[in-house]
């Protein structure tokens, strides 16, 4: 889905409030909730109380759903389990944002986020593991046949899993029907209204052509650039660099 409405910076402070953060109130910034899960057990039940409070809809669209789920430069601890963590997040709040990230730390001998670690991330995007209920589905596929393909569909073709690029076709990437007329299981890139992958301000410019390519799968995804412990922080023209290379309008900053 779009950015559209989303807050272009870090949801909540996470230190104490300071002249950026009065600015923010003199001008009527909005606010949301990021919940950075770091136990699978506790994901179901959150998201599930979520739902039950509107919570989607009572902040506007300004609700993160973060975890890190594949290793990623100097990971030290285990992700969650990347494809139910989607599916649960994708299932039960469709409406909020989906961050996904790759477990990193300043001890990384890499010093950048690999092809395969951008493989995975898209392999995980594009893999129709969520279950998506249609009222009518005889009309929604006429709808389908008719209107253009969703960027899913372009971005499953870009990666090669088209007729001749694989074994399946970008609508069967993105989407199958189920026994039931009404269910289908859907790719979370189709599913959920906005997707931003969370990358260490530590090593993004290093990766900048393996995390353009991660946009360019993804057109209507941004990356979350974020300073984490044992960080010294980024500069302005650190900041200045991180934007040029990937847009003002694809990336959030959580520094």
């Amino acid at each position: 889905g779009s950015s559209e409405g989303l807050i272009p910076a870090c949801v909540g402070a996470r230190k104490t409030a300071g002249p950026s953060v009065a600015a923010g109130r003199m001008f009527g910034a909005r606010k949301g909730i990021k919940l950075d899960f770091k136990q699978f057990s506790c994901v179901e039940p959150t998201l599930r109380f979520l739902r039950e409070v509107g919570a989607v809809d009572k902040l506007g669209g300004h609700l993160w759903l973060n975890a890190d789920v594949f290793a990623g430069p100097g990971a030290l601890v285990s992700p969650l389990d990347a494809q139910q963590f989607v599916r649960h997040c994708a299932e039960y709040l469709p409406e909020a944002v989906l961050s996904l990230g790759w477990g990193a730390s300043v001890l990384s001998t890499t010093r950048k986020y690999t092809h395969d670690m951008v493989d995975r991330m898209v392999e995980l995007c594009m893999c129709p593991i969520v279950k998506h209920s249609l009222p009518c589905s005889r009309s929604a596929a006429s709808a389908s046949a008719a209107s253009p393909p969703s960027h899913a569909e372009v971005a499953a073709q870009s990666y090669g899993e088209g007729p001749n690029g694989g074994s399946e076709s970008s609508t069967s990437l993105a989407s199958r029907q189920t026994d039931s007329d009404s269910t289908y299981v859907v790719a979370p890139a189709m599913a959920c209204k906005h997707i931003t992958f969370a990358v260490s301000a530590e090593y993004v410019l290093a990766s900048k052509a393996n995390l353009g390519r991660l946009l360019e799968f993804m057109p209507n995804a941004s990356l979350t650039i974020f300073t984490g412990v044992g960080s010294l922080g980024v500069t302005p023209a650190t900041v200045q660099d991180i934007l040029c290379a990937f847009g003002k309008r694809r990336c959030f900053l959580d520094v």
